[in-house]
């Protein structure tokens, strides 16, 4: 009976792999790191009955934010957006631990990679991307729940879509995680099992318009990362356009 019990908990918890990542991603774009730094106004005649011990001195503020913008701009040499017939490549590397009482299981998604296609240009600017085929992930899962150990493997299917404006793309990535097969140990006993997929989960970004990549020119690219709600760990992408040349700036 407490097999079973242990059994049904992992149907439940595979659950947790679709619902658990809904933090907003820990990646800001350059224009958005004043959420963590404010930017002041220029700085005006100092008025001593609105000042408070707690207060930071405006030219502390414009400093630090100079300096954080000024190291994001260094980091974040914007590429023009792909043309027909060029493509960009997201990479997939997810690494969650589970975290429940009596339970912990490390699941970790192989590393893989989908390329993006680009269409021309339409008369805004905007490319549309898609992905190219639906490339097959493996992934892992092994722990303990209990006084039992647990192993697993499994296989998700990727695929995504978006736009490019001015080297900013929103992309809303399609992960469809497939049945896994295992074991299950308890006092010796070696029980195996298969278990259905939590199915398919779609990655659109905090407010729905599409997970944001910046177009950078470097060869690590830029990384989106999600933390995992029901333990540690981050769903993480990440979009290389390393192939793609810098455009030259004229005057």
């Amino acid at each position: 009976m407490r097999v079973i019990r242990y059994f049904l908990s992992i149907l439940l918890i595979c659950s947790f792999l679709l619902t658990a990542c809904q933090s907003p991603a820990t990646s800001l774009p350059e224009d958005e790191s004043e959420e963590q730094v404010e930017n002041p106004a220029p700085p005006e005649e100092p008025d001593a009955e609105e000042e408070t011990p707690d207060e930071i001195p405006d030219e502390t503020l414009d400093e630090t934010s100079d300096k954080t913008q000024a190291e994001a701009g260094d980091e974040m040499a914007f590429l023009s957006c792909p043309t027909s017939g060029e493509s960009l490549v997201l990479g997939f590397d997810h690494a969650i631990t589970i975290e429940q009482p009596d339970v912990n299981l490390t699941h970790i998604l192989k590393e893989g990679f989908l390329t993006l296609s680009a269409a021309e240009a339409d008369a805004d600017g905007i490319v549309n991307l898609t992905s190219v085929g639906n490339p097959t992930l493996e992934y892992e899962m092994m722990g303990v729940m209990g006084p039992c150990s647990v192993e697993m493997a499994g296989e998700m299917q990727v695929s995504a879509s978006g736009t490019c404006t001015d080297g900013v793309v929103y992309l809303r990535i399609v992960e469809t995680w497939q049945s896994a097969t295992g074991s299950m140990t308890c006092d010796d006993n070696v029980i195996p099992f298969n278990t259905p997929g939590p199915g398919t989960y779609v990655h659109e970004g905090p407010d729905g318009g599409g997970e944001i990549f910046y177009l950078v020119d470097s060869s690590d690219g830029y990384t989106v990362m999600r933390p995992f709600g029901e333990g540690s760990g981050y769903h993480s992408w990440t979009l290389y356009a390393s192939q793609i040349e810098l455009v030259p700036l004229v005057p």
